[in-house]
């Protein structure tokens, strides 16, 4: 059995003691699992150097990497570094020859004399490669794409870049760097630090010289390599550098990345600490694997954030500008000492892009983007496998990865603490702790104890309970009124799953209750599974607003009146408040006041996510008597809510009585003279659900519109799909079997899937499941993706055999990669034509009976997004000028 030592044994009571309930959880004490977290160094690495010939055709690159390092063993005879699929050329300690040997994904080097404790050295690596599997990629046009630019884009984290550079590839280090790459004429290089120069190298050749003295971990060492156009603003002296394909245009580029200037300056005085880097450049390159990567001082961004101007009516790009520049203070200035402690990078990139929305567009907009923070964090708290921020000695699952929510929860955690510690205190702590820890690894503790150290304040509660412990409140609360004490009574309590080591949780909860023109704020220590709070009130409340101000990462079932939902809606002055309660006023109860709530929401001033709430909530107590409101909608100024309008009114089909032809005109009117796509597309989808002559004429004109990718059309398409218009049908078959470009015959293949109420006659399924086989079979990927998940979406039997055997052709690819692989689309379609079994007892018996039927809801959900991501791809790849554009 696993022993625990006494002076382990006392700091866990004396948690036990600060944690209500704690040893009511079923604990999971173990040794530490082995992994990189926890690996010894026996030398420091100092710095790295890259001399490397990349041939962007031949997908080759080739040269050396000297690592100079210092022992950290009196007698280092061995070491080892990071490698995986180059071939080593030769390996060289201060120039003398050293033998080595590959074991996995480490380079062994016996040293040809042994180094002393403190002693430095440079061993030098000569290698080269080819197309590796992760960490250096490779864009050439293709039969998917045939417009894509060439280009070379590198991705490090979590533990890549050992496949283009052997080196220490562990955050558990950091280094300085220089590189000279040498890439072909007409290609421009990116990479971390100064541009020193570029010079000519062989014929048709020239070496691109980069250097950087801030030491940093090597996951972040990045080049980009493309034929790029160049923009540039400055920051108090800092080269702002933007860099897209060739062809994009500087207004396209700025649209997207014009903020930074903005950005740089909020994060600097906010923080008190400068931005540290010799400049900040931007890159958009063409099929990234995730959306950015904070490379220090050179981010990498796919190219699909870049957008038009009418698609900057329905998205922006800042959130994930904003969120790769905070890394640059959080995660490179300040880095995870280990993976487990990842939170201290992304929860602090995550809320410091919160912050900047709170600075750009108002303390509302945080205020909202913070609640759909904390959903997300909820949501990711599975049922039987919740663990918390960082894995620790009493919270370690077998199966743990230590990163769980770090994005989300992370930045709801921070939000926790900058609302106890106030702004003024907030800041400081934050630049005590940047300063402090400025140029070197961190863990959580590092964070707590600078907190304590610039403000005096000791918040080992909440780390103990949000960061090292997992789960979060769910809170149930009944209100009464005590007349004869003249108070309001609520009854809390915290009803989670406390098994895993969930707690009883603590925090001081702000409680504020109205009246007409008087209100009264309390703060109440949530403490107990059950606890009764009484506060004065010397009339019943009108509102009570649990967690005034929303900072608790919680959940809440709190019963209230239609009436005092209806109030809190139109008079709470938080955000938040006014919002929760349009999102429940439908269900309490009372639709008259519902509606005439909802509508008065909606034609208010209020921010447009609580108008866009309110127009979405009261599709669930429509009459005839909502329409001219939700019509009125259609032309209100902002996007978000003409969008959701649009929706809400095919929602209310039944609803509509005699003005049913007013609404379809009104829609069509919409589809016609609205320049955002997202609310086209919704009226779309609408006069698909409406029907009727009027409304099918409208969706055959909207199939001429222009859009990005034909999305327009494809909406359209659907839509008579959904109607029931055959002709649709062979106009969908022309798109898959004659279309001249893959992106166009892609669209029609992911649209065969959608056609299933137009298959009732044999030979049109024969023929539709025909194409789709041929499709699956060969020709381009991403046609070939779209065809398999047609398959499956259509549950053809016929195509068993079929995805059988190219499900069985190979992996997933790895990684990032894996959603895309043909085997794995395979083996997703064939989840789809054959469920799983359920168990023979009935609906809901039996006790694997529950996770079967969620294992089936999960494979419909991956099902329809992998459906939206394939018509994504599709629709997205005609966006940049020239018809190029990225997965």
């Amino acid at each position: 059995m696993n022993r625990v030592a006494p002076p382990v044994l006392a700091g866990l009571l004396l948690l036990a003691a600060r944690v209500p309930g704690l040893w009511a959880q079923e604990a999971r004490f173990g040794p530490m699992r082995s992994d990189r977290g926890t690996e010894s160094r026996s030398a420091d690495l100092l710095h790295v150097g890259i001399e490397l010939t990349l041939d962007e055709r031949a997908k080759t690159f080739a040269g050396r990497v000297a690592n100079r390092l210092a022992s950290l063993r009196p007698d280092l005879r061995e070491l080892w570094l990071d490698v995986a699929g180059v071939e080593i050329e030769a390996v060289a300690l201060d120039g003398l020859e050293a033998s080595y040997r590959i074991d996995g994904e480490r380079l062994w080097v016996n040293l040809p004399r042994a180094l002393s404790l403190g002693e430095e050295a440079e061993l030098a690596v000569r290698y080269h490669g080819a197309s590796p599997e992760r960490g250096l990629y490779f864009i050439q046009p293709d039969a998917d794409d045939p417009d894509l630019g060439w280009e070379i884009w590198s991705q490090g984290q979590g533990e890549n870049n050992r496949c283009w550079i052997p080196t220490w590839d562990y955050p558990t280090d950091r280094a300085t760097y220089s590189a000279a790459f040498t890439v072909r004429d007409g290609l421009t290089v990116v990479s971390n630090g100064a541009f020193l120069r570029k010079e000519p190298a062989a014929e048709g050749w020239s070496t691109w010289h980069f250097a950087l003295d801030f030491p940093f971990p090597t996951y972040l060492i990045s080049i980009c390599a493309g034929d790029y156009e160049r923009y540039a603003d400055d920051f108090r002296g800092i080269p702002v550098e933007y860099y897209v394909q060739r062809g994009v245009g500087e207004e396209t580029a700025r649209r997207s990345f014009g903020k930074t200037p903005d950005m740089l300056a909020f994060f600097s005085d906010a923080t008190g600490i400068l931005y540290p880097y010799p400049k900040y450049s931007q890159v958009a390159v063409q099929r990234f694997v995730v959306g950015g990567m904070e490379n220090i001082s050179a981010t990498t961004q796919t190219d699909l954030t870049l957008h038009d101007e009418r698609e900057h009516l329905d998205q922006s790009s800042d959130g994930l500008v904003a969120h790769e520049l905070a890394h640059q203070w959080w995660g490179d200035y300040l880095t995870c000492r280990t993976w487990r402690h990842l939170w201290l990078n992304e929860g602090f990139a995550t809320y410091f892009e919160a912050l900047y929305t709170e600075h750009d567009q108002g303390r509302d907009t945080f205020l909202l983007e913070m609640l759909d923070n904390q959903r997300q964090a909820i949501r990711g708290d599975r049922p039987g496998r919740t663990l918390p921020l960082v894995e620790s000695f009493f919270s370690r699952q077998e199966d743990g990865d230590g990163s769980n929510q770090v994005y989300v929860k992370g930045s709801s955690v921070l939000h926790m603490i900058r609302a106890q510690l106030g702004d003024e205190l907030w800041w400081r702590a934050i630049h005590h702790y940047g300063t402090k820890h400025a140029g070197e690894l961190v863990d959580t503790n590092d964070f707590e104890v600078a907190i304590e150290e610039a403000t005096g304040i000791n918040l080992h509660w909440l780390f103990e309970e949000f960061v090292y412990l997992p789960g979060h409140p769910e809170l149930e609360i009944a209100e009464r009124w005590d007349a004869d004490a003249k108070e309001t009574v609520l009854s809390v309590r915290q009803t989670q799953d406390r098994s895993g080591m969930v707690p009883v949780f603590r925090y001081p909860v702000p409680i504020e209750l109205a009246w007409d023109g008087e209100k009264a704020l309390h703060t109440v220590w949530i403490e107990k599974a059950e606890q009764e709070v009484r506060l004065p009130a010397p009339t019943a409340p009108r509102m009570v607003r649990f967690d005034k101000g929303s900072t608790l990462l919680k959940t809440v079932k709190f019963p209230r009146s239609a009436t005092a939902l209806a109030y809190q809606a139109v008079h709470d002055d938080d955000v938040v408040g006014r919002f929760l309660a349009v999102e429940e006023l439908a269900g309490a109860g009372d639709a008259a006041l519902a509606r005439a709530t909802l509508l008065d929401v909606l034609a208010s001033g209020d921010h447009p996510r609580v108008r866009a709430e309110a127009a979405e909530r009261v599709a669930a107590v429509a009459d005839v008597s909502v329409v001219p409101g939700l019509l009125a909608g259609l032309a209100d100024s902002e996007p978000r809510v003409r969008r959701v309008c649009a929706s809400a009114l095919g929602g209310i089909a039944d609803a509509l009585g005699e003005r049913r032809g007013d609404v379809v005109a009104a829609l069509a009117e919409t589809v016609r003279r609205e320049l955002s796509y997202d609310t086209q597309e919704a009226a779309i989808d609408a006069l698909g659900a409406l029907g009727g002559d009027a409304a099918a004429a409208a969706l055959r004109e909207a199939a001429g519109y222009e859009s990005p990718g034909d999305r327009l059309a494809a909406a359209a398409q659907r839509a008579r799909v959904r109607l029931g218009d055959g002709g649709v049908l062979y106009e969908i078959l022309a798109l898959a079997e004659h279309s001249d470009t893959a992106a166009e015959r892609e669209r029609g293949l992911g649209l065969l899937g959608t056609v299933e109420p137009l298959l009732a006659a044999a030979d049109r399924r024969e023929r539709v499941i025909g194409v789709l086989l041929a499709a699956a079979r060969e020709g381009p990927d991403g046609g070939r993706r779209a065809a398999i998940g047609s398959l499956g979406r259509l549950r053809a039997t016929e195509a068993r055999e079929l995805l059988q055997e190219i499900a069985a052709t190979g992996g997933d690819g790895g990684g990032r990669r894996a959603w895309r692989s043909i085997p794995g689309a395979a083996r997703r379609a064939l989840r789809q034509i054959d469920p799983p079994a359920r168990p023979e007892s009935g609906p809901g018996e039996g006790p694997g009976a529950g996770r079967l039927a969620a294992l089936d809801e999960i494979a419909k959900t991956l099902a329809a997004l992998e459906a939206e991501v394939e018509a994504l791809r599709a629709r997205l790849r005609e966006r940049r000028p020239g018809g190029a554009g990225g997965d």
